[in-house]
């Protein structure tokens, strides 16, 4: 790798103006570069949304076409034909890592973009929920949402008309107490590359003119005169990796929310349940009209008198009548029986 040279003790000349970095590959960045990265976002497919069908494998396998497809496209053109400035191997190998990991990264949009609605404070309006990951045998589930303990896979439904909405906010929740740049739309970072891309096949030219004309050791030219140049590359592999590690945090965030939001939805159907058969069993029961303690009259949602306390249920029917007793309004009794023996008592 060629350096910049010292001249006469008070200029510099870049070495990356003519051989783009080195020797080995002589070439640079084409525009295809950059295009190739977009038209990918365009065609996206959730890997992991509905039934894919016939399709599915192939819609799965497309980032992986499109970036072998960029590498190989690179690789001749600097084999072959060397025609473009600016791009070596170590450079070509940081931005092919970027793109990957890019695309990795962004494999994972779809199925988290109702995010985005939530972070606003608002309810998504098209897509139900966010998801990684199929369910197992042991999930836990609350009949929409579930979440696998042991294995970094759930889903949260924003979609559920009975746990919809606290579902939302309890995401909101734990959106606001992370870091704001977990939650950034993923589109940011593409850009960011798409951006850098670009930017290379004119930073270099535009920004080592300052250096050259500045006094310094070759030393110190040196570095500056690499780090110029690679920059560019270096920029972009750190927004593909930001791309790809940020959608791993975010999904080991919402897995553990997503297991307390179950555990908690599971928790209300369980009080839910049991509050439901506490009714059940007081609607079986009589309760007297009049107090036996006191004598004041009573309604049919009472079952202890509101001048003594007394309870009024019916413990014997010795002392009872047809049209004394009365049972709790939330299952009323449309006829009353004309005799009643104690195999009525629960």
């Amino acid at each position: 790798m060629s350096f910049g040279d010292f001249h006469g003790g008070d200029t510099h000349i870049g070495g990356y103006h003519d051989f783009g970095g080195g020797d080995v590959f002589g070439g640079g960045v084409s525009d295809s570069f950059g295009l190739g990265g977009g038209d990918y976002y365009d065609s996206y497919s959730d890997p992991y949304g509905g039934a894919p069908g016939s399709g599915g494998k192939l819609i799965a396998a497309v980032p992986y076409i499109v970036m072998g497809t960029l590498i190989l496209t690179f690789v001749s053109f600097q084999i072959f034909f060397s025609s473009f400035k600016g791009l070596n191997v170590i450079n070509l190998c940081l931005f092919c890592a970027g793109i990957i990991l890019l695309c990795l990264g962004m494999r994972g949009y779809a199925r988290t973009s109702a995010l985005g609605s939530i972070r606003r404070g608002k309810m998504p309006q098209y897509t139900g929920d966010v998801r990684h990951g199929r369910p197992t045998d042991d999930a836990l589930c609350d009949g929409r949402s579930w979440a696998v303990e042991n294995k970094n896979c759930y889903l949260i439904s924003f979609f559920d008309s009975e746990f919809g909405t606290d579902n939302a906010e309890k995401v909101y929740d734990t959106m606001k107490r992370t870091p704001g740049i977990i939650w950034m739309n993923l589109f940011v970072w593409a850009g960011a590359v798409i951006v850098f891309i670009i930017s290379h096949i004119f930073y270099y030219e535009l920004i080592i003119p300052y250096f050259e004309r500045a006094v310094m050791s070759d030393q110190a030219f040196a570095f500056i005169d690499a780090l110029t140049f690679y920059l560019p590359s270096i920029l972009v592999l750190l927004c593909g990796a930001a791309c790809f590690f940020i959608v791993r945090v975010r999904d080991n965030i919402l897995h553990k929310c997503a297991i307390r939001i179950v555990k908690d939805n599971e928790a209300v159907e369980e009080r839910k349940e049991a509050e439901d058969y506490i009714a059940s069993q007081l609607s079986k029961k009589w309760y007297y009209n009049v107090c036996p303690n006191c004598a004041a009259p009573a309604n049919d949602t009472q079952s202890a008198c509101k001048v003594c306390g007394s309870s009024l249920e019916v413990l014997s029917f010795e002392s009872a009548y047809p049209g004394s007793v009365h049972r709790l309004a939330s299952a009323p009794v449309t006829e009353l029986p004309e005799e009643i023996s104690d195999d009525d008592l629960i």
